[in-house]
Order: C-alpha cells, then structure tokens, then sequence
C-alpha cells in the first residue's frame, strides 16, 4: 500500500494453461488460456537488481541447510557468484519404462540427436513429451548473461523436421513398448490399469540437448526485493521457505504437485514423504528413489521456465498440419524472429 511493492517474492516460472471451468462444462471441451507469470525472465530481472543480494544474510538462515539444496539448481539464481534468488522447486520432461524391461544409464555426453539413432524407447523419449518443457531439446535456450538464443534458424528447423518424422514413424508402429510421459514431479496421477507408479520399478528417459546432457527448468522461486525495509523478516521467510518442514508440506504440495520436486534433497522417501494427491503422503520406493538421485546428480544444467519455451511448443504443434519445406521454413522463421524479439525486450 505504500507503493513500493512487496517484500518478499514467491513466483511460479513458467507459463500455466488454466482451464476455463465454466465453458469446459458447458462446451464439454477442454477451454482455457495460457497465463504466464509475474517474471517472464527472472534472469534479467536479477541483472536490473530488483532483488537482495543473499550473500551477506547466509549467516541468519537457520532452516536451510545450503549445502543440501541440489547446486546445479541453485547455481542458476545467481548473478555474479552471489546468490540473489532461490530457486524452490524444478522439474524436467520424462518418459517412464518398466524397470524390467529396459534400463538405462543417464549420460552427460548423450545429444537429442543421439536418441533418435538409438533404440525404440529412446526414439519415444525423444519425442513424446507434449508439455511445455518439450523444448528441452534447445537446452540451454539462452546464452548466459546475454540476450541470445543459444540456437540458430537453421538448427531449429532441423529439428522440427526430424521430431515430425520421427513422431510419424513411430505412430504406424504396432506393439510399441509400455511407456508413460510427465514431467518429474511429487506424485503420479496415473490409471492404474496402465501401470501404478506406487508398486512398479520405473526407468526415468530425460530429453537430452543438442548440446549433449540434459537440463532441469525452474519452476518456482523466492527473492527479496531489494527496496524491502524490512530484510530481517524477509531473510526469515526465505529460510522457513527453504525448510524441510515447510517442502514437506500441503502448502508446498500445490507448487510440486504432479509437476516438479523440491530443491532439498533426501526428501520423497518414505521417512521424508511429501504430499500428494488427495493430501496424502507420497514417497518414492527405494529403487526408484535412486533412480531418481541418479537422474538429478547429472543434470548438466538449469535455467529458468521462461515463455520461450511455449513458443518451441507451439511451433511444433502447428507444424502437424504443415506439408512441405517451404512452410515448414516460413513458420519456423516466424517463431524464431518472435522468440529474439521476446528476448530483446525481456
């Protein structure tokens, strides 16, 4: 009310598609619109130093245990070295398999490209992933402290061309293996006559870059504004955001829900559970937990959600209905002119 806005930030980073209740009944269609959030580009958000600088306020965290937030995560708050905002939550685009019927070793040398060379169930991960996070592809989409696509035209018409044909080969393939398509998140919602998630051992296929490994997408972060004057309740609300006892929590379920995971580790286990659907407490079985740990510990690298992300997305989307180069090229520069002018004005 004083005009100088709040004092301490909790934001979702990446575009929601909220459902309109009221046509979606009446219609008996799934309607609604794309919302993004308060900070479409944290990173230059930082950069224009709306935010508290955290370092010197480390020693008065007493809930947060900084060495157990996963690092790579953390790293992409930072500006400089110094840790300006925290990121509380990420996820990544994964496609699940029956533990018993393939296996795989996460790789921090494997490329998109590789994927669709190699086997079936990687042809699948490679392309079967709908969401907005289906761009992983291109990570890391922008190059660090710079305004620019970490891509060219070129490559991302490639892209496109390739995922289509790939998509189409396996859509005329009989006895495909069973497979389940999400992103990393507290939580499965899945019919249980495809396969429980709750009993069944799972192998986790991320999305692998262009540029080999593959990256995480921040979800959720909190900041300090940097005009607060008021930094010690501020760096108190941060520290109890961080908490064990505040990302086990229902509050923290509707940040994590079916979508992403906290930044602390060791949780999700069936001594550290977190909650799920229905308000019950979820956690992973130990096999899958691992897997899990295995899959985080090779994250190459994290960036935040940013619209850029829907824009890959919805190129691929209206590329179904595409049936030659030449629009294909047309509607790829349209998005790509797009995305650059997003970046510029960011």
């Amino acid at each position: 009310m004083a005009g100088k806005g709040p004092d301490v930030f909790v934001c979702l980073s990446e575009p929601s598609f909220v459902v309109d209740n009221y046509t979606t009944t009446v219609n008996g269609m799934l309607n609604g619109s794309w919302e993004y959030p308060v900070f479409n580009y944290p990173q230059q958000a930082i950069a224009r130093n709306m935010f508290l600088n955290l370092e010197p306020y480390k020693k008065n965290f007493h809930y947060t245990h900084w060495d157990k937030l996963t690092s790579v995560i953390l790293e992409a708050g930072k500006y400089r070295g110094e840790q300006y905002v925290v990121p509380m939550s990420y996820t990544l685009p994964i496609t699940l398999f029956k533990k018993q019927n393939i296996q795989h070793i996460h790789s921090i040398d494997m490329t998109w490209d590789n994927m669709i060379d190699e086997t079936i169930e990687l042809r699948i991960a490679a392309v079967a992933n709908s969401s907005v996070h289906s761009g992983n592809a291109f990570f890391p989409l922008v190059k660090e402290n710079e305004d620019e696509l970490t891509f060219s035209e070129e490559e991302l018409f490639d892209f496109i061309k390739k995922k289509r044909s790939v998509d189409e080969k396996l859509s005329m393939m009989d006895n495909l293996p069973l497979y389940y398509t999400c992103l990393l998140g507290v939580g499965y919602d899945i019919d249980e006559s495809f396969f429980s998630l709750d009993e069944q051992l799972y192998s986790m296929i991320p999305i692998y870059s262009t540029r080999g490994g593959y990256g995480a997408n921040i979800t959720c972060f909190t900041a300090i504004n940097a005009n607060t004057e008021h930094i010690e309740d501020a760096v108190f609300m941060l520290d109890y955001f961080l908490s064990e006892e505040f990302q086990r929590s229902e509050l923290f379920s509707h940040i994590t829900l079916g979508n992403s995971v906290p930044i602390l580790e060791g949780l999700m286990q069936e001594n550290t559970s977190c909650v799920g659907h229905d308000n019950e407490q979820w956690f992973m079985l130990s096999e899958n937990y691992e897997e899990f740990c295995n899959l985080r510990d090779k994250i190459a690298y994290a960036e935040f959600s940013t619209p850029l992300e829907l824009d890959i997305r919805q190129l691929y989307s209206d590329s179904k209905t595409c049936n030659d180069d030449e629009t294909l090229r047309s509607m790829v520069h349209k998005t790509y002119i797009q995305m650059n002018m997003k970046l510029a004005e960011s």
